[in-house]
């Protein structure tokens, strides 16, 4: 008898950010013991850990960035960061279009992410 072991479903995503951010990812990234294969997860954890956060649409509302977002990161979010990063999506009173919305909340839980990393 074979026993099949629940899938958790993932979505996939990219998100634009400045390449001096990429890189900060990718510096977090090693010092905690993450690979280039794990970014998703890094990702995954700090959408996870804005929603955490009280004020979290205050920090979205306020991740306004004016250079270039050069760099693009494919990712593939888990499910519970989906089901955070959809909630957050709902919960922020933005007036832009709901790509932009989702890539501002994830550019926010990145920042949070490496400012919590600082500390």
């Amino acid at each position: 008898m074979r026993v099949f072991q629940e899938v958790k479903t993932i979505k996939r995503t990219s998100i634009r950010m400045p390449r001096k951010m990429l890189f900060s990812v990718d510096e977090s990234m090693v010092l905690n013991g993450y690979n280039q294969k794990e970014k998703s997860k890094w990702i995954s954890n700090a959408i996870l850990n804005l929603e955490k956060m009280p004020a979290y649409s205050m920090y979205i509302e306020q991740c306004v960035i004016d250079a270039d977002l050069d760099e693009k990161a494919d990712v593939t979010l888990t499910t519970k960061a989906q089901e955070s990063l959809d909630k957050m999506m709902l919960g922020v009173n933005l007036s832009i279009k709901n790509s932009d919305k989702q890539s501002r909340v994830i550019r926010a839980a990145i920042i949070q992410y490496l400012i919590k990393d600082l500390s």
